[in-house]
């Protein structure tokens, strides 16, 4: 009914239950050494989008999902090549 399943369900309650909202939030956020790495790399490469930087973290050892780099974005207000500018 709420288009997630059961066990998803459960495993979220859990977590709003047990820290609220702000742990749940905190369970599912990258290291904070992968989003300097992210943010750092974004700066000095601004014309890059989400894959690209996926990428060449990756060759550097730094290892986010394109996903997770957009999420990092998202955070910090980086979401266009204006605001990364």
């Amino acid at each position: 009914m709420l288009g997630v399943s059961r066990d998803t369900f459960y495993q979220y309650k859990e977590a709003v239950s047990s820290g609220g909202m702000d742990a749940l939030f905190e369970k599912n956020r990258v290291d904070t050494a992968i989003e300097e790495a992210v943010l750092t790399y974004t700066l000095q490469e601004p014309a890059h989008g989400q894959v690209r930087v996926f990428n060449e973290l990756r060759k550097r050892g730094v290892f986010v999902s394109p996903s997770g780099v957009l999420s990092i974005w998202l955070r910090h207000d980086l979401t266009n090549f204006k605001l990364r500018l």
